[in-house]
């Protein structure tokens, strides 16, 4: 969605990699110190977490598209 590598979400969370990784793994779940963090770097990028009947969904705005755009095609220093 975002794009990002789990290099750059630990980053910008403020964790290590591992953490990341076991998360997507589910070999388990991060503090919820961390969880908080990664709400906020998720909305502070343009996501959005919905429910709906019972449904849990994310949207993504354009600008978070455009703004992870920009960020890809940008020369990495």
């Amino acid at each position: 969605m975002l794009a990002w590598s789990q290099d750059e979400l630990a980053d910008r969370v403020g964790v290590l990699r591992r953490v990341i990784s076991d998360f997507e793994k589910g070999k388990s779940l991060p503090h919820q110190e961390t969880m908080d963090s990664m709400y906020r770097v998720f909305v502070e990028a343009g996501v959005s977490f919905t429910r709906s009947s019972g449904m849990l969904g994310v949207n993504i705005t354009e600008t978070a598209n455009f703004t992870n755009w920009l960020h890809s095609i940008s020369p990495r220093k």
